[in-house]
């Protein structure tokens, strides 16, 4: 009989426990995040065929800094919808002038980048205290890169005048599947900083590109390969900054 009542009473005692916890804990149902990834400081080499060999393109990353918005639709399980953005425009000019032809020459180079980044996670939530909590999840994202090259010549030299324009557009969708595990620590109700470790498989899409010449040589017709294979694994550290409204 003490042995039932000792039982009893340890039983009594977690599920009042349980109970404690669960009412202490915030809502906090929906939010938005920001999070901090080292990982995209710094640049970018895409890899594309050319019209005659292997040509490579260093772009700079999108800034490190991406938006979230956590959802808990169960008490242990949230969603958490991502977005981030890059965007670059930059003009580069050039002019050689011969004194003794009487001529110039006039380089210019004009370049637009952009890269978008969506995506989703899914995570089971597992509050241990009021301030600190653990999740654990698959996230999913693609980012869609864009880039437009345009080479512009003129030349006067000798009296003889002269233009050709060069321009190459690529388009490029990458897929970036992992598996994340996170940690929230609330130094108040609705407000969280947090970490968090991850291990993901990205998948390079075959880049479309598109040549452009004027004026056209009909001697030298353009083609275009563009096949190719690359991926990578890689683990990921990032650092979380969530506020929650609801």
């Amino acid at each position: 009989m003490m042995r039932f009542s000792f039982y009893t009473l340890i039983l009594f005692s977690l599920v009042l426990s349980s109970e404690l916890l669960a009412q202490s804990q915030p809502d906090n149902r929906i939010g938005i995040g920001i999070s901090i990834d080292p990982a995209r400081i710094g640049h970018t080499t895409y890899y594309y065929n050319g019209e005659t060999s292997t040509l490579t393109e260093e772009v700079t990353n999108m800034s490190p800094i991406l938006f979230y918005l956590p959802i808990r639709i169960m008490d242990s399980i949230r969603i958490e919808p991502l977005f981030g953005l890059y965007t670059m425009n930059s003009k580069n000019s050039s002019s050689t002038t011969s004194s003794t032809a009487y001529g110039t020459r006039l380089t210019a180079t004009v370049s637009d980048a952009s890269a978008y980044v969506i995506g989703v996670g899914i995570f089971y939530h597992a509050p241990l205290t009021k301030f600190f909590a653990l999740y654990l999840g698959p996230r999913i994202d693609y980012t869609f890169f864009s880039s437009v090259i345009d080479n512009q010549y003129m030349s006067n030299l000798y009296t003889n005048y002269s233009s050709t324009e060069i321009k190459t557009e690529t388009f490029e969708t990458d897929l970036t599947v992992g598996v994340a595990f996170g940690a929230e620590y609330f130094p108040v109700t609705h407000f969280s900083l947090g970490g968090e470790a991850g291990f993901n498989y990205t998948s390079f899409g075959n880049p479309d590109i598109k040549y452009t010449s004027l004026p056209q040589n009909p001697s030298s017709p353009e083609t275009t390969n563009n096949e190719r294979s690359q991926h990578s694994f890689k683990t990921d550290g990032i650092f979380f900054v969530r506020w929650y409204f609801l």
